[in-house]
């Protein structure tokens, strides 16, 4: 890159210190002349940037001589040139727009440009039409997307509803069954009460027989009682 810019400005000195010949082109053509040749070789070594700025200084300070048309017409190829990272269809059509306006352009030089300029505009407004239709199908895409999370979120929704209409349903089906059957209820019931008689036949009899067993506790205490209270009795009589 400081190789090219030393080349440019070497370039841009020797331009402003090019001798006239006497009896030669004037001094403007001269240096249009040269400046466009600087051009014409940075282009060749494909720098690019450089180029566009040689030949724009061509363009803009030499409009009157017919260098002119040689720096728009190479300005704006350079701007289609594939090679050219900084390629601008834009830029292009401008200075080929910029070209067609000289009014003693060639015929088959202003037939070209037309061509190609044509052909520019074309390839701009396909590259519209495809920027528009990424757009849309990004567009599209996403509003799939939401879509498709709504009718997830929708479907998981319905089945933890029919999940609660079986649950009710299974809950009423046995309610009419009851109704259709009271009997089963009251199996039911007598079955329940049943079960709690049971229960407090079991709890009397338990309860029974701990009054059974402190009964006999109390009987042998007493029986004890009786025992040591004789040989008291017999110790004393002796």
């Amino acid at each position: 890159m400081k190789s090219l810019v030393l080349v440019f400005v070497l370039g841009l000195s020797a331009f402003f210190c090019y001798p006239l010949r006497a009896g030669e082109k004037s001094e403007q053509d001269m240096r249009a002349e040269y400046q466009l040749q600087f051009a014409d070789s940075l282009e060749t070594a494909w720098a690019f940037q450089g180029a566009a700025l040689a030949y724009r200084m061509v363009a803009e300070l030499y409009p009157n001589t017919m260098y002119y048309a040689h720096a728009v017409r190479n300005l704006a190829h350079l701007y289609i040139n594939p090679f050219n990272t900084a390629r601008n269809d834009s830029l292009a059509l401008m200075w080929f727009t910029k070209h067609l306006e000289i009014s003693w352009l060639p015929r088959g030089e202003r037939t070209r440009s037309v061509i190609v300029s044509s052909m520019v505009r074309e390839r701009m407004q396909v590259t519209s039409v495809d920027d528009k239709r990424l757009t849309t199908i990004d567009s599209l895409t996403t509003i799939t997307r939401i879509h498709a999370a709504e009718l997830d979120a929708q479907s998981k929704r319905i089945a933890s509803l029919q999940s609660e209409l079986e649950q009710t349903d299974n809950d009423l089906q046995i309610l009419l069954e009851f109704q259709k059957n009271p009997s089963i209820a009251k199996r039911d019931t007598l079955n329940q009460s049943a079960n709690a008689s049971v229960q407090k036949f079991a709890e009397a009899a338990q309860a029974q027989q701990s009054k059974e067993k402190t009964k006999q506790s109390n009987e042998q205490l007493s029986k004890l009682r009786e025992i040591d209270l004789r040989a008291l009795q017999r110790r004393t009589k002796k």
